[in-house]
């Protein structure tokens, strides 16, 4: 049976997942509560095998919440739900070292396998995740070693990128960085191919969507 702490701000989505997991026959619910410091609080929550954890609490500060964690409970296995799949919310998810990263957009047995497998000693982000995540150059296989597409870029691509993203030609964006339209079109090149775009309304939609740039 694995124990699960549910941490969740909104008090009926709470009631519904604690509803959910105690209905799965491999779940229970050890504690429920609102806030990482009612977690910590409570003798119940610290005999917990694994957390679920909804993200999209605006006073939560993932890497601040995860460490605050697994230092009170060392082995506590940790699934995020959160609503974001941008590289800058996966870049926070991986630098914290989370387990799983599961999507509100899902069903709950994207919920309750995520939970099976990170207890499992496993990874698992939803697949809208997956494919934003990018494997280091060794191989490397751990959830650790990994990056977004985002995290890619140089500074000099992210600046090109927005100049770019907002509609200014490459000449324009080139001079406006002061280097030549040869070293602009090779970085325009360079992140294309890493962020897998190559598409100047698809480079906006990114942009937008990543919060480079505004709407």
């Amino acid at each position: 049976m694995i124990r699960v702490l549910v941490i969740e701000y909104h008090s009926l989505a709470r009631d519904g997942l604690v509803l959910l997991i105690n209905n799965d026959r491999a779940l229970r619910v050890s504690h429920a509560c609102a806030t990482i410091e009612q977690a910590l609080a409570s003798p119940a929550a610290t005999r917990s095998d694994a957390a679920l954890l909804d993200v999209d609490d605006p006073t939560i500060e993932l890497d601040v919440a995860v460490e605050k964690l697994r230092t009170r409970m060392p082995r506590l296995r940790i699934v995020v739900l959160a609503s974001q799949w941008t590289d800058e919310a996966i870049a926070l998810a991986l630098a914290a070292d989370v387990n799983g990263y599961v999507l509100k957009e899902e069903n709950f047995s994207a919920v309750s396998g995520a939970l099976r497998r990170v207890c499992d000693g496993e990874y698992s982000y939803s697949r809208r995740v997956r494919t934003r995540i990018v494997k280091s150059d060794d191989g490397a296989d751990s959830a650790t070693v990994r990056k977004t597409r985002a995290e890619l870029l140089t500074q000099r691509e992210r600046q090109l990128l927005r100049l770019i993203a907002s509609g200014q030609t490459l000449r324009n964006a080139c001079a406006s960085l002061g280097i030549s339209y040869k070293t602009a079109d090779k970085h325009k090149v360079n992140l294309m191919k890493k962020l897998d775009i190559h598409d100047r309304v698809e480079l906006a939609r990114y942009a937008i969507r990543e919060g480079i740039i505004n709407a």
